[in-house]
């Protein structure tokens, strides 16, 4: 047996804006093994899962997953808990798992002298996520279709743009890329 590693990064506003002081709880195989709170930019520390060899990943005939899977609960004051099940788990990688929180504010409007008030409720939201794409069995390739009869192009190079601008928060830059 393997091991290796998860971190989360959580965010809102479409990934834009970290959330410091989220929890999350990692699981595997029904317990939980870690409690993990996010620091200023939404970034969980690095922890150790178990996983099968790196070996397994790299032979084509391994009867199973060549990965270890993992559960994680995602919560924080004024959003929706998100439940992830499935996150997988390399020996030796480390995997990072994105999770997008979406607010917990219900709005109940209430006209009461001319006044509107907002009611929060408890809601959570669960993800599947499915088997590697690489142990499907049917042929999951697409067929590229050229548009009007447009060739489709490469560029030559890589471009690096000179500025980039960073919307809804301040991230440190290294998270940012």
């Amino acid at each position: 047996m393997g091991a290796g590693f998860l971190q989360a990064i959580v965010t809102a506003a479409t990934s834009a804006l970290p959330i410091a002081g989220a929890r999350v709880t990692v699981s595997q195989n029904g317990v939980k093994l870690y409690n993990l709170i996010t620091d200023e930019s939404g970034i969980t520390e690095r922890v150790t899962l178990e996983a099968p060899d790196i070996s397994a990943s790299l032979d084509p005939n391994y009867p199973g997953e060549p990965y270890g899977r993992c559960d994680v609960t995602v919560s924080a004051e004024g959003f929706v808990t998100k439940e992830i099940h499935g996150a997988e788990i390399f020996d030796t990688k480390t995997s990072i798992l994105p999770v997008n929180m979406t607010t917990d504010v219900a709005y109940d409007f209430i006209e009461f002298g001319g006044a509107e008030e907002a009611s929060e409720t408890d809601r959570s939201e669960e993800a599947y996520l499915p088997e590697h794409g690489l142990l499907l069995k049917e042929d999951n390739h697409q067929e590229f279709r050229s548009f009007e009869g447009i060739s489709p192009a490469a560029l030559s190079a890589v471009v690096i743009p000179l500025t980039v601008t960073v919307h809804l928060g301040s991230p440190s830059f290294k998270e940012y890329i």
